[in-house]
């Protein structure tokens, strides 16, 4: 778990030109992500499917469900690791297009 959160954070934090991404931060802004699922599967993919919410201005925000999946194009370990991270970074990106629809240039 500690390692998928340092991953996340990390892709977080590359997949953004505008904000740092940090695991604690008083008086920042909230990014809350909880993974239900983060595995490979017996039909050859990778599963990533969870919720999150961007608590940026404002005080009930939605939570958002998501579910990526990816195929393997290999058998084994090396290759389930290396497409778990592809689609870690794939959430982060599409969170921080979230974010930049929230948040206004001022």
């Amino acid at each position: 778990a500690n390692t998928i959160r340092r991953v996340a954070i990390n892709e977080l934090s590359n997949t953004s030109d505008r904000y740092d991404f940090v695991e604690y931060c008083r008086g920042c802004d909230d990014l809350w992500i909880a993974i239900d699922h983060f595995y490979p599967t017996d039909q050859g993919e990778v599963i990533l499917a969870g919720n999150y919410r961007l608590n940026i201005d404002t005080n009930n925000p939605p939570v958002k469900h998501f579910v990526y999946t990816k195929k393997l194009d290999l058998s084994g370990y090396d290759e389930s690791v290396k497409q778990m991270s592809n689609l870690l970074v794939e959430l982060a990106a599409d969170i921080n297009t979230d974010i930049g629809s929230l948040v206004s240039d001022d």
